[in-house]
């Protein structure tokens, strides 16, 4: 299950920032084609996460991201977790 999750840590990584610092990547594998991904870390500023899940977005490897409102409350130094579901095929 570890080299299934590569590609989609990859694109991940690929898209964050150096203002994006991620602590922790999990990985559920859902079915043969779908996989749950939980990204926690911290942002510099609001504008580089809101640019960070545009970015996952814009990439069309996920699905259903989901940035709890809650993660935006602050300017600076922002503590996020955000889910999403990859339709990368695995």
């Amino acid at each position: 299950q570890y080299s299934e999750a590569i590609p989609i840590i990859d694109i991940v990584l690929s898209k964050k920032t150096n203002s994006i610092h991620i602590t922790d990547i999990s990985y559920i594998s859902l079915a043969s084609s779908t996989a749950t991904i939980v990204v926690q870390g911290v942002s510099v500023t609001r504008d580089a996460l809101v640019n960070f899940k545009k970015s996952l977005e814009d990439s069309n490897s996920f699905i259903n991201i989901d940035l709890p409102i809650s993660n935006l409350a602050k300017d600076r130094d922002i503590k996020f977790s955000m889910t999403m579901v990859s339709n990368v095929k695995i």
